[in-house]
């Protein structure tokens, strides 16, 4: 639970528009803004209502009457929000199970400050290997639009650049290899944790359940091989996002 906490309040706290993930098993099964968290959060459950079941919920906003309402007949671990409407409480006060958690966002550059035997260090990631530990930075923030490179003669549609900025923010909360399919600001489809990236793709395509048309394609290491490209084109994709590196990115 505590895993899972955490890996959604890593996503929804990097958005400044109303953001809600869904998480299960340290992977996002969902994830979306909206116009408010009612809306997000019902976007980014509806990525994948079958995983969804047990998951854990974040948002970064205020924890509406509306979105409890919504919320109210799934089952949910932890629900995670730096406040809550009354109502909403009361709601949700009828579920003995659900672990609900009030996160003060404000309070992050004390939460990312850890001490080692004199070691300290702001936004490090750390991860225990046999024998000891692996320390290195924290992938936190935005990418520069303006360090990208578009490497097709077609070039994105500002509401292209919106889902690829989206998918590319969602994609690296993914346990590799990694494909995130989304459309309008929300996830259709993740693929999560493939040993190949082809197969990651298909597994996307297939969880978005003929939603894949029209969105775009986020990948978190190059491709390969031609494939994944292929079949993106295949199932109607738009943009792709990827950070190359492969010596077949031309032929990509």
């Amino acid at each position: 639970n505590i895993l899972d906490t955490n890996a959604a309040f890593f996503i929804v706290k990097e958005f400044a528009e109303p953001c809600v993930s869904v998480i299960k098993h340290n992977n996002p099964c969902g994830a979306a803004v909206g116009t408010s968290i009612a809306e997000a959060y019902q976007r980014a459950y509806e990525c994948d209502p079958v995983s969804a079941f047990g998951s854990v919920v974040a948002s970064n906003m205020k924890w509406t009457k509306e979105a409890a309402k919504r919320l109210s007949d799934n089952y949910v671990e932890v629900l995670i929000a730096p406040d809550f409407d009354e109502e909403a409480l009361k709601i949700h006060s009828g579920k003995p199970n659900l672990r609900i958690l009030k996160i003060d966002f404000d309070l992050k550059e004390n939460i990312d400050r850890i001490n080692l035997d004199g070691f300290m260090r702001d936004n490090i990631d750390l991860k225990s290997i046999d024998g000891g530990m692996i320390i290195q930075d924290l992938d936190e923030g935005y990418d520069d639009r303006e360090q990208m490179k578009v490497v097709t003669k077609i070039q994105p549609t500002e509401n292209q650049w919106k889902d690829l900025l989206f998918g590319w923010q969602i994609v690296k909360n993914v346990k590799s290899n990694a494909i995130v399919l989304a459309a309008h600001e929300s996830t259709v489809g993740v693929g999560v944790g493939q040993m190949s990236r082809i197969d990651a793709a298909k597994l996307a395509v297939n969880k978005s359940s003929g939603r894949w048309k029209g969105s775009i394609m986020a990948s978190d290491a190059f491709f390969p091989f031609k494939d994944v490209a292929e079949l993106a084109a295949q199932n109607g994709g738009l943009a792709i996002i990827q950070p190359g590196g492969s010596v077949n990115d031309e032929e990509t």
